[in-house]
C-alpha cells in the first residue's frame, strides 16, 4: 500500500478495501477479522490524506 518511494498510497488503500483484488477476495477471513482488517484501512486513508473519506 505504498508507492516505490515508500509513501503510503490513497489509491492502494482503495484497492486493498475492494472486493475483487482486495480484502473482499480473501477467503479465509471471517467478519470479524475482515471488519478489523477495513478500519485499520479507513484510519490509514483519513489520518494521512486530507481528501479521504474512508469508512462511515
Amino acid at each position: 500500500m505504498v508507492d516505490p518511494d515508500r509513501n503510503l498510497n490513497k489509491h492502494a488503500l482503495q484497492t486493498a478495501k475492494s472486493a475483487g483484488h482486495g480484502i473482499g477476495a480473501i477467503d479465509d477471513l471471517d467478519d470479524d477479522e475482515r471488519n478489523q482488517v477495513e478500519e485499520m484501512i479507513d484510519d490509514l486513508a483519513n489520518e494521512n490524506f486530507d481528501d479521504a473519506d474512508f469508512g462511515d
